[in-house]
């Protein structure tokens, strides 16, 4: 199916409280599991705009601090960001 139909459905369920299901729909866009943050550096460069969007999902699920370490959570953003800029696919799609 089309990736950015399915960001645009996780970035809704977000957006609606229903976090569950927006990690469910990120995680069968990408091969690999998102909730090992070592791996996280990695999916980023094949995956920029889920892992974008998961730890956006993240952080509107206040889990960001036990999944990530606070003090690289920005840095993680700026990389993944940088990385997004590279892509092709417009950005309209995680809003």
């Amino acid at each position: 199916a089309d990736c950015a139909m399915w960001l645009k459905f996780a970035g809704l369920c977000r957006r609606a409280g229903r976090h569950s299901l927006a990690f469910k729909t990120l995680a069968t866009l990408v091969p690999e599991p998102l909730d090992i943050p070592h791996r996280l550096r990695e999916l980023a460069v094949r995956y920029p705009h889920v892992v974008f969007a998961y730890i956006k999902t993240l952080w509107c699920a206040g889990a960001a601090a036990p999944a990530l370490d606070a003090s690289k959570l920005s840095v993680q953003l700026s990389f993944v960001s940088f990385l997004i800029l590279l892509q092709p696919l417009p950005l309209l799609v995680l809003l």
